[in-house]
């Protein structure tokens, strides 16, 4: 990433893991600062609404206000 002058990117967890996320969520904790992340939840599990809650709190989702024209958070300039 530094050579190619990436700052920060997106990690997206791949699906021959199925539904175990650990080591791109291990990624993210270790480099907080240069990735955000995708995670894969089995939307037919009973379970599927812990397991969204469990990642989220693991790996802290950064939050911040709307910015104008910010698409991610529905500020968009109208």
């Amino acid at each position: 990433m530094r050579v190619n002058g990436v700052e920060k990117t997106v990690l997206v967890h791949v699906i021959h893991y199925r539904w175990d996320c650990r080591y791109a969520g291990d990624a993210l904790k270790a480099h907080r600062e240069k990735f955000m992340g995708v995670c894969r939840v089995n939307p037919t599990a009973d379970s599927a609404a812990y397991d969204l809650s469990r990642w989220v709190a693991r790996i802290r989702i950064p939050r911040r206000a709307p910015q104008s024209g910010d698409r991610r958070h529905g500020g968009l300039d109208q």
